[in-house]
């Protein structure tokens, strides 16, 4: 489709004059997750991709809404959304949902956008049941951004853990993006780093074999533009993942 020629028109018309947003269910300007609004998002998703069903929907950087209203009102708005959810995996829709969040996950508990794993879960299962298929998050992780890793953060019971520890106990895939840090990662990378990577010869591999070798990451989602730089990355297939000790082994001072 071709780009509206007046986006403020067409966005008026399309969502508010039918009723599709209100003045309510908006957030700093530009957060939606009201069920009208994500009914009206995945038609058009299922539409565009020409198939009957999704893998996986994203709920996209929830935690915008908490800067507009308060935990107890976004823990409501974020459970009409999982029971929307729930009814299109039942519809057959889509086969499972979880948040693509960039703060959330990664904050400290006392920030405004900090989302609790635990918490969420529970949401899911008052409007899922046992069965709810909440399933997986996907959060920024790469050599600058490691909160999940080594930030515990969550509560797991009368624990803090980190957020991979909290996932991996309650169920949830962990999906990293921004493996690269938007592309920062693929220039250079400091020599304490690359030399634990002997099999690779470029900052990318290093940085991606990283992601994915860190115990709870699944999967480590990277863009690419070109061919050579699929083939280049891909080559990480190929060399199993370093341990949890020879990762640890990475940041620690070695002497002279």
């Amino acid at each position: 489709h071709e780009e509206p020629k007046n986006l403020s028109e067409y966005f008026k018309t399309t969502y508010v004059d039918t009723g599709l947003l209100k003045a309510g269910d908006v957030a700093q300007g530009c957060h939606v997750m009201s069920p009208s609004y994500l009914e009206n998002q995945l038609e058009r998703s299922l539409a565009n991709f020409g198939v009957k069903t999704l893998d996986i929907y994203y709920l996209h950087n929830p935690e915008t809404q908490l800067a507009d209203f308060d935990r107890a009102d976004f823990m409501e708005r974020l459970g009409r959304a999982f029971e929307w959810l729930e009814e299109k995996v039942n519809e057959e829709k889509i086969r499972m949902y979880g948040t693509a969040t960039w703060q959330g996950y990664r904050v400290p508990s006392g920030q405004t956008e900090y989302l609790g794993l635990e918490e969420i879960c529970v949401l899911a299962r008052q409007m899922g049941g046992p069965e709810n298929h909440f399933k997986v998050v996907q959060l920024p992780f790469n050599l600058a951004m490691p909160e999940a890793w080594v930030l515990p953060n969550q509560s797991f019971g009368p624990n803090q853990v980190s957020f991979l520890a909290a996932a991996e106990r309650l169920g949830i895939t962990t999906i990293a993006s921004a493996s690269l840090l938007q592309a920062r990662l693929a220039a250079k990378l400091p020599e304490f780093f690359t030399r634990h990577f002997p099999h690779f010869n470029s900052a990318s591999q290093c940085a991606l074999q990283f992601v994915r070798s860190v115990p709870g990451i699944i999967t480590a989602l990277v863009g690419m533009k070109n061919k050579a730089h699929l083939k280049e990355n891909l080559m990480t297939a190929k060399v199993p993942p370093l341990t949890e000790d020879e990762l640890i082994m990475i940041f620690q001072k070695t002497e002279d």
